[in-house]
């Protein structure tokens, strides 16, 4: 820059010594107006004159919207990780066994000032109501799953692979069996995956992703497959007919159990907590297959010499340390001779 007069704008010089042209600086000045722009957020985090943040710019997703359309790939995917890598499987085995572990115990606190009872009264019926949920939940029979393939201690960790696992929620219906010995409630896990809107509509203000709620964003029913979308040979016709079941009773007594942790305001089905590192996962896991193969060549590589020489006249060489450039050398000499005496004799 040259040296100016007080009240004269200073005069940009480039490398020839002469002045830059007028298109020059006037470029410069508009990018440096722009940097300066961008550069004056409060916060840094919202800028763009970083290099990592230049060129990221996230849409505008609320709460079910994020979820919506990419859900069914994203839970594929993590269901795929937990059937085939070890280390996710036995973490979602390790969360279930942490939360369920052998059992839940029902510890029943009536509130005896609000139902007009002595405390002794309520300590009685607490005691009854406790026995009785041991008879239905270690029943023998399983007459407290809808399949009787399971306890209760079964059914919660069913439910808890679900809601801690790929789905992020865990849903069931509570059925009323008039066949049943003793209790007629049972409980039926049912795959959230089967909960979608009818016919693969689209949402709207009253249908979310299988879930009809009301005017304040309550859920008042959902609509389930009769059969998992993925049961492609064995569900039949079942794959095209949805139920829908409300969420209870018109005396309140619950139907639909859903269980999920919004992260957000809006949300109505849940997103599960390994979503954030499934990428980190995919790329772990193909690490080690790719060592896991580097090492298997490594180990089954093996080294061929092609040599004119005698097996045992080659061993000995190797044996008292010569060089292989010693018998390059030799081999050399030797196939010069050999050409010598065929120029000669032709």
């Amino acid at each position: 820059m040259e040296p100016t007069v007080s009240g004269q704008a200073p005069v940009l010089m480039g490398a020839d010594g002469a002045p830059l042209p007028a298109a020059v600086r006037s470029a410069a000045r508009a990018k440096m107006t722009r940097n300066r722009m961008m550069a004056s957020t409060a916060y840094q985090g919202a800028g763009y004159d970083n290099p990592s943040l230049a060129k990221w710019r996230p849409r505008t997703w609320s709460g079910h919207s994020a979820l919506r359309w990419d859900r069914g790939q994203l839970v594929d995917r993590l269901n795929d990780i937990a059937r085939n890598d070890g280390w996710a499987s036995a973490g979602v085995s390790r969360l279930v066994d942490n939360i369920i572990g052998s059992g839940w115990i029902l510890s029943a606190k009536p509130n005896y000032a609000s139902l007009n009872l002595t405390y002794d009264e309520a300590e009685e019926i607490a005691d009854r109501i406790e026995a009785l949920w041991r008879d239905f939940t270690l029943d023998v029979d399983m007459w407290c799953d809808a399949e009787r393939s399971k306890n209760m201690t079964g059914i919660l960790g069913l439910a808890a692979r679900h809601r801690f696992g790929a789905d992020g929620e865990a849903m069931a219906t509570l059925i009323w069996r008039e066949d049943a010995p003793g209790f007629q409630t049972a409980v039926q896990v049912v795959d959230p995956g089967r909960c979608s809107n009818p016919h693969g509509r689209m949402d709207s203000e009253t249908l979310r992703d299988g879930v009809e709620v009301d005017e304040h964003g309550a859920a008042v029913a959902y609509h389930f497959r009769r059969a998992h979308p993925g049961d492609v040979f064995s569900g039949g016709a079942k794959q095209w007919q949805w139920d829908r079941v409300e969420r209870e009773t018109e005396w309140g007594r619950p139907v639909v159990v859903h269980a999920f942790e919004p992260s957000r305001a809006g949300m109505t089905r849940g997103a599960s907590n390994w979503a954030p590192v499934i990428r980190s996962i995919k790329q772990a896991t193909d690490y080690e297959d790719f060592e896991s193969q580097a090492a298997l060549l490594n180990a089954v590589m093996a080294a061929f010499i092609e040599t004119p020489f005698d097996p045992d006249e080659l061993m000995d060489l190797a044996r008292r340390g010569r060089q292989l450039g010693r018998w390059q050398h030799v081999w050399g000499h030797r196939r010069g001779a050999e050409r010598l005496l065929q120029r000669r004799a032709d």
